[in-house]
């Protein structure tokens, strides 16, 4: 059987923060620095109605999940691993924009075991596949499931997370090419 490995969707293969950037940019909002230096910088340097209207209109919402560039290196290491183990999109995205989020898939030709939609106030470690290893951005949710689970989480390096360090016994791995994260799994984890 093959072994499970989770990838996060936005931040590891969608930009979220250039989709959402772009979408403000179109309103007339300006956001200083590009991409965001930490992890909640754009909702900080806006104002409340522009971050309620990017999550709660309709139209800029589907967009906001849809209609995003993704990071070209992970989409192709993703369909490289799809040959060779199953793939768990684990994501916190509201469940309403999962048709949004298949099609966005489908157009990346990436076709994964599973989409798991975390509820909010549950925790990434708490879903079920568990995972043999996985792919996570944001450094609460890599340190939550390398603590809980005592797996590899591969930490793609981004403006938001370079500079913090890791107290998960070494098992939060960041990386700067996805063919990192490719070759640690045909090494360590398919057999």
């Amino acid at each position: 059987m093959k072994p499970f490995v989770g990838v996060d969707l936005d931040g590891c293969l969608y930009n979220w923060d250039a989709t959402a950037r772009e979408l403000l940019q179109n309103r007339g909002v300006i956001i200083p620095s590009d991409p965001s230096q930490y992890w909640d910088q754009i909702r900080d340097q806006i104002t409340e109605k522009d971050w309620k209207w990017l999550w709660s209109s309709r139209g800029a919402r589907q967009r906001l999940f849809e209609d995003g560039s993704s990071f070209p290196d992970g989409i192709g290491a993703v369909r490289e691993l799809q040959d060779s183990a199953n793939i768990v999109i684990v994501t916190k995205r509201p469940r309403d924009v999962t048709p949004a989020t298949l099609r966005w898939l489908a157009d990346q030709e990436l076709l994964p075991h599973t989409v798991v939609h975390v509820p909010p106030g549950s925790h990434k470690h708490e879903i079920m596949p568990r995972c043999a290893t996985y792919v996570e951005d944001n450094p609460s949710y890599a340190e939550g499931l390398a603590g809980n689970l005592g797996v590899t989480v591969h930490l793609p390096r981004r403006t938001w997370n370079e500079e913090l360090h890791f107290s998960s016994d070494g098992l939060i791995r960041p990386f700067d090419r996805w063919s990192e994260v490719t070759q640690w799994v045909k090494k360590h984890i398919v057999k």
